[in-house]
C-alpha cells in the first residue's frame, strides 16, 4: 500500500508502478489523500488490473481472502474506529474484547 503525498506521487504512479508490476507484487493500493481516491490494483502477468468495488462499495483484496474494505476509511476525516471498522469485515457484532 502506498500513501500518496506530494513529493511521492510522481514515483508511486510511475516507477514504482512499473517495478512493481515486473517484480510480480501481487496487489498494489494506491491512497491519495489530497483526491480522497483508493485505488487497488491486482497484478495479472505482469500487467496492473483495477480492481473495482462490489455491490456495496467495498473493495476485496485478492491476496487475503476474506478481507475487504471501504475506501472511504482510508480517506475519512476522522478516520473511523478500529474496533467497529474491524467487527464490520468479520461480520461479528459481538465485542472482540
Amino acid at each position: 500500500m502506498e500513501v500518496l503525498s506530494e513529493n511521492s506521487r510522481e514515483r508511486d504512479r510511475g516507477r514504482k508502478f512499473v517495478l512493481y508490476a515486473e517484480h510480480g507484487v501481487r496487489e498494489y493500493w494506491i491512497v491519495d489523500p489530497l483526491r480522497n481516491a483508493v485505488e487497488f490494483y491486482e497484478n495479472l502477468d505482469g500487467e496492473w488490473a483495477e480492481i473495482k468495488p462490489d455491490e456495496q462499495g467495498r473493495l476485496h483484496s485478492k491476496m487475503l481472502p476474506g478481507f475487504w474494505l471501504k475506501p472511504e476509511w482510508l480517506t475519512s476525516h476522522p478516520l473511523p474506529p478500529v474496533l467497529k471498522t474491524l467487527q464490520e469485515i468479520l461480520g461479528s457484532e459481538q465485542p472482540l474484547f
